[in-house]
């Protein structure tokens, strides 16, 4: 049962835009992105080429694959060598006709795979990392409404010499269903004329001129594609391998300003295929580097000094700055180790704090227990002279207690005789507080209830005192004065 949803393309037919490949509507007018095509081409050419198992079991997948119509797949060699095996590193070119559209990261997550970890080689290019090591790609959009099968199957098969599935350097199914009718010998003659034309542009290769100031990135660039690593040192290796390089798909000169002996000329030119053909050609390029700086310009020779001084300064700053780190670290360790012995300071001080405030505490409540002592004894003893000073007892009248009314009589006006004794026990306090064994002129620590005497000159606080009492004081005193009352007595 056929479950296909585009029809399969005859090996001569062109593509239709929106069955065989779609774009993607731009948002800003422009053509838009690539949405999907049937056409791809993958291009394995890993460091040091393709080993055999390698190649095995990326042909046994491509032609087993289900949703491929046509594939074509070529094997090429290059004029790199294998350090391992020491034989020419081989490049595998892959040309895909898909049954239905499919998008270049979709075959990214399908080849990548089969290069194990190492074999890849990445590099940044314009902000974005790009695998040299692997290249997939669809139909470029200027070939989309002219490309067929044929074309697209015409490169890998250009090293084929007619034989486009001899199963051992190229393996293909364009020509599966032919059957020697009219229009299958047009197509093939169309194939292999594709082919042919694909061959001769090989051939005929673009020729790239090295100038003195772009040898640095065309030797860098060359590198890359072809798996090698590039610095200083191998630069004129390099170099000469690009130019004898013959097989590549770019054939490489020296310009003008960089002058090469004629004779050295001549005699490369005489060399020119020989098997030690690069390295005269090394050896000449080393000889020119001594004498006229072909690998070394002026403007690099000078770019070398400055950077030659810049890493010096670096250098000399990065040391003062690792001694500046190192002198922090010993100030941060010194300290870390004070605050270490200060803690040991505060936990020793907190618990003589500790131990000190039990102490006062312990004193506070000895210290309060012998005031009480020290208040209640004073009490005792002013009541005892309030007593003794106090005669006759203002609840006594005629040698008897008047607290209860007498038999038969008038009851008794208690809050009368309350306020005659407080009034006589006032006076009797007072009394005695001015007798000489209690007039002290100042606190005494052992005794703290014991209170001096008020200065005559300090002004008396009144403020508890009410106006009666202050009017009643005052005529006290003017009595006092002029009767000749002597303060310290007890009134007779």
């Amino acid at each position: 049962m056929n479950n296909r949803r585009i029809p399969k393309l005859s090996i001569n037919e062109k593509m239709i835009q929106g069955i065989h490949w779609e774009i993607n509507p731009s948002k800003t007018g422009g053509c838009g992105s690539m949405k999907g095509c049937v056409m791809m081409s993958i291009d394995f050419a890993p460091p040091g080429g393709l080993v055999d198992e390698e190649i095995r079991t990326i042909k046994d997948y491509v032609v087993q694959d289900p949703t491929n119509d046509y594939y074509a797949i070529g094997l090429e060699t290059t004029a790199l060598v294998n350090k391992d095996t020491e034989e020419k590193a081989r490049h595998m070119h892959i040309r895909l006709v898909k049954s239905e559209p499919t998008t270049v990261a979709k075959q990214k997550l399908v080849f990548h795979p089969f290069l194990v970890e190492g074999r890849c080689v990445w590099k940044d290019d314009n902000k974005m990392k790009r695998c040299y090591s692997l290249k997939i790609a669809a139909c470029d959009k200027k070939y989309r409404t002219t490309c067929t099968p044929i074309k697209q199957m015409a490169y890998a098969m250009k090293e084929s010499m007619g034989e486009y599935n001899n199963g051992i350097t190229h393996w293909s199914n364009l020509l599966e269903d032919y059957d020697g009718s009219a229009q299958w010998c047009e197509d093939k003659a169309i194939l292999d004329a594709t082919v042919n034309k694909s061959k001769m542009k090989k051939e005929q290769r673009g020729e790239y001129n090295i100038t003195v100031e772009s040898q640095n990135s065309m030797a860098k660039k060359y590198a890359q594609l072809n798996g090698l690593e590039w610095s200083m040192d191998n630069h004129l290796e390099i170099l000469a391998t690009m130019l004898t390089d013959m097989t590549g798909p770019n054939a490489y000169y020296l310009s003008g300003d960089i002058r090469l002996p004629v004779k050295v000329r001549k005699r490369l030119g005489r060399l020119k295929g020989s098997d030690n053909y690069k390295e005269e050609y090394l050896k000449a390029l080393q000889a020119d580097a001594e004498t006229s700086g072909i690998t070394a310009t002026k403007r690099f020779k000078e770019e070398s000094r400055v950077l030659v001084a810049e890493n010096e300064a670096l250098n000399e700053r990065l040391g003062l700055m690792e001694e500046n780190m190192a002198e922090q670290v010993s100030y941060v360790n010194r300290l870390q180790e004070n605050n270490l012995r200060q803690n040991q300071k505060n936990d020793k001080l907190q618990i003589l704090i500790n131990k000190l405030k039990e102490s006062l505490q312990k004193r506070d409540e000895e210290f309060a227990h012998k005031l009480k002592e020290s208040l209640q004894k004073r009490d005792e003893e002013l009541a005892q002279a309030v007593m003794e000073q106090m005669n006759p007892h203002p609840m006594i009248k005629d040698g008897r207690w008047i607290t209860f009314p007498p038999s038969g009589g008038l009851p008794i006006n208690h809050n009368v005789c309350l306020k005659n004794y407080e009034y006589m026990k006032q006076a009797i306090v007072d009394q005695w507080r001015k007798k000489p064994h209690f007039k002290l002129v100042g606190y005494n620590d052992a005794k703290p209830w014991v209170v001096p005497t008020a200065s005559a000159k300090r002004p008396l606080d009144t403020g508890y005192i009410s106006l009666r009492e202050q009017e009643r004081s005052k005529r006290l005193k003017a009595i006092a004065k002029r009767v000749g009352y002597v303060p310290g007595e007890l009134l007779g």
